[in-house]
């Protein structure tokens, strides 16, 4: 992690309370520390998205499922987005931060949505969307952030479809999408 982000225990905190999950902490000075962390079990998601997408976009063959771009600097946040996604029949790409993001809009195929985290190092949220505004005007982008909408000053984005308060459902994520693509 970059400097200032700490262990990042407030985030599992939150993201553990925000699924109805609980964290134990044991620690014997010498000995170690054991964090037991408790979620309740998730249902499966639903086909809902790929469907949705494959009879809105006139781009996508039923054939083909949807490419969501997933841009965030942890990789256990890009691996819950794969593991949410990739069963409701999406095809997901990731990028470590915004320049691997750009990186990759360079090269075909586009994608039909890009979920972008605010912060992160090298080339964080705020500058990457801009980028990505000169560059493809229309392609839609949801923000992800811990922090809330409110925080950010709307006079410094350009535009963007949706917004994921972290931590946040399944559901939450399906619905952001769902949304955005519609828009």
């Amino acid at each position: 992690k970059f400097t200032g982000r700490g262990l990042g225990l407030a985030a599992v905190f939150g993201i553990a309370q925000g699924h109805g999950g609980r964290i134990e902490v044991t620690s014997t000075p010498g000995e170690g520390t054991t964090m037991l962390v408790t979620l309740p079990v998730a249902k499966a998601p639903s086909k809902e998205l790929a469907t949705t997408v494959s009879k809105g976009d006139s781009k996508l063959s039923p054939a083909r499922c949807p490419l969501i771009m997933v841009v965030d600097d942890e990789p256990a946040v890009r691996g819950f987005y794969e593991k949410i996604l990739t069963p409701s029949g999406v095809q997901v790409v990731t990028a470590c931060d915004g320049m691997e993001a750009l990186e990759h809009l360079s090269k075909k195929p586009l994608p039909n949505l890009i979920i972008l985290d605010l912060t992160m190092p090298k080339l964080g949220g705020l500058e990457t969307l801009k980028r990505l505004r000169q560059d493809f005007p229309t392609l839609p982008v949801i923000l992800a952030s811990g922090f809330s909408q409110n925080s950010i000053d709307p006079r410094e984005l350009p535009q963007f479809q949706g917004f994921l308060k972290k931590p946040f459902t399944a559901s939450q994520l399906h619905d952001s999408l769902l949304s955005a693509l519609a828009s």
